[in-house]
């Protein structure tokens, strides 16, 4: 059994609960992590103490009871934002998100029994050592995702766990056993009850893992209910070029939906995502077919969408090439502001209203392409023969 390292905030937290004789764990997904040798990002611990006890417990830290109608208190231990969750049992779905009824418990094995899956069903106490009631190590060892106890019952109780499902098994290279396989297929209207924002996170989340590509291929019918609009794609096409698209969230969401076209902002807008994940993304499937070879070609593109959406764009097309150019042409004209005149210098000229926007426009286009000519003097030539 690997050694079980933990953060002395941690061990304050857990000897203080302890001390006034609460048996208390470090549970889910930190066990989990330390288990597979990945540094957690966060604790959480489940105790026999109620919430009123453990901010009795606690009352000299700094506390938060977000989460106390289900039994959570957040306790601040040092840099670390833990929460303390009373040992429970839960009852009744109806909105297949949230459990209608929560019955406190001193049983480790009551509280594991409620969680999604095996290798989130470990905990590990400082007084009485680990616990694996649902052979979460054995999963582990055998790459294996597999739901605690009736696998139609977890994702009826909470239809996410069918996009957690997912997402564990890319993010960690597993398998999803049979028996839960065959359950997420068969629960997959659950998905409608939940809330358009928790799928999105799970979704951004699942597509940056290392499996994803493999995900999305086995279980493709899943993803096409979150978004119908895959079904008429080419799915090979897509899956080649998501596995070659780099791991950064914005691109693979462009990747997936790349054949959705025009319906790209509809669908971002029904899943959602903010008005800038959808601008950006828009931008990327907008111009994808653009090519991009010349230094002109660069500065036109970054005119039309700006130097962030320009690198979105090189690396989703993988052209490493102009991204090194990228960082010196950034510094070229290729703004209405870079130009060496404005409007002042052509109403000298007697150029007034709607034309100053046309003639700006014409200057900018022959700065894009020679940037040499960015001189008053030049633009100035320019502007003449402009309106001669």
């Amino acid at each position: 059994m690997k050694e079980f390292i933990i953060p002395n905030e941690i061990k304050t937290v857990l000897d203080r609960l302890y001390q006034n004789g609460f048996s208390a764990y470090i549970v889910g997904g930190c066990v989990r992590d330390i288990l597979m040798g990945i540094e957690p990002h966060d604790y959480d611990v489940t105790t026999s103490s109620t919430p009123e006890q453990t901010l009795e417990v606690f009352r000299d830290f700094q506390t938060y009871e977000l989460g106390r109608k289900f039994g959570t208190i957040t306790v601040v231990s040092g840099a670390h934002h833990v929460e303390i969750t009373t040992m429970r049992t839960e009852k009744g779905y109806a909105d297949g998100r949230r459990p209608d009824e929560v019955a406190f418990t001193d049983s480790i094995m009551e509280d594991a029994s409620r969680r999604d899956f095996t290798i989130n069903a470990m905990a590990y106490s400082l007084k009485d050592g680990f616990f694996d009631g649902f052979g979460g190590v054995h999963d582990i060892e055998n790459k294996v995702i597999k739901a605690v106890g009736d696998a139609e019952r977890r994702f009826t109780e909470d239809g996410l766990r069918i996009m957690r499902a997912l997402r564990f098994a890319a993010r960690f290279g597993f398998e999803i056993e049979e028996n839960t396989a065959k359950a997420l297929e068969k629960c997959i209207f659950m998905l409608d009850n939940i809330a358009k924002e928790r799928i999105n996170d799970e979704l951004d989340k699942l597509i940056v893992s290392a499996g994803a590509a493999d995900i999305l291929d086995r279980y493709y019918s899943i993803f096409c209910h979150i978004i119908p609009q895959l079904e008429n794609i080419n799915k090979a096409e897509m899956l080649s070029l998501f596995r070659e698209t780099p791991d950064e969230r914005i691109l693979k969401l462009s990747a997936l939906l790349l054949q959705t076209g025009d319906n790209v902002g509809i669908i971002l807008k029904n899943l959602k995502y903010s008005n800038d994940d959808i601008d950006k993304i828009t931008k990327i499937i907008e111009n994808a077919d653009i090519k991009l070879e010349t230094d002109a070609q660069l500065r036109r593109m970054l005119n039309k969408t700006g130097y962030e959406n320009t690198v979105n764009l090189l690396r989703f097309k993988g052209n490493n090439a102009m991204l090194e150019r990228i960082e010196l042409i950034r510094n070229h004209p290729y703004r209405l502001k870079d130009l060496a005149v404005n409007g002042r210098d052509l109403a000298q000229f007697g150029i007034k209203g709607e034309q100053t926007g046309v003639i700006l426009n014409k200057l900018l286009s022959d700065v894009i392409e020679n940037p040499g000519l960015n001189t008053k003097e030049q633009l100035i030539i320019n502007i003449k023969s402009y309106i001669e």
